[in-house]
């Protein structure tokens, strides 16, 4: 009996089973009886160990759904990164090409101011030369 303790309901019920034919009937019946505790015992163990079994699966399974969710998601949002980064870097660019060309236009207005500038001083010259008779010029000249 000692060594089917420590070999757990399996062992005991081998080594009750052992000297089965020197027994009483008392004692056959009361070892069928260990027996069949035995594998009774043995049985709700293999049950609960393939419950178990399931139940690790289906946290494997959840675990593996979670993370191919965490993939999906991490894909989205590096896709919609990359989409902001790109429209604001076409954003910047369409604003650096309308600045470059509002920087060209008032470079061509001063330059035209200066031609303007050069030429009614001229012409301010021309009249101051010509005639001091001449009002009317000079008052044109002037509003220019």
């Amino acid at each position: 009996r000692m060594l089917g303790r420590d070999r757990g309901a399996g062992g005991a019920a081998a080594a009750a089973t052992a000297p089965a034919a020197s027994q009483s009937p008392e004692a056959q019946a009361a070892t069928a009886a260990l027996i069949k505790q035995a594998q009774q015992q043995q049985a709700a163990q293999a049950a609960q160990m393939v419950e178990k079994q399931k139940e690790l699966e289906s946290f494997r399974q959840r675990g593996t759904d979670l993370v191919r969710q965490l993939d999906v998601t991490n894909a989205l949002l590096a896709a919609e990164r990359e989409a902001r980064t790109k429209s604001s870097n076409e954003q910047v660019e369409a604003l650096r090409t309308e600045l470059d060309q509002a920087k060209h236009q008032i470079a061509e207005e001063e330059a035209k101011r200066h031609v303007l500038e050069a030429e009614v001083s001229l012409a301010r010259e021309k009249a101051a030369r010509t005639s001091t008779s001449a009002p009317p010029l000079q008052a044109e000249l002037d509003r220019l």
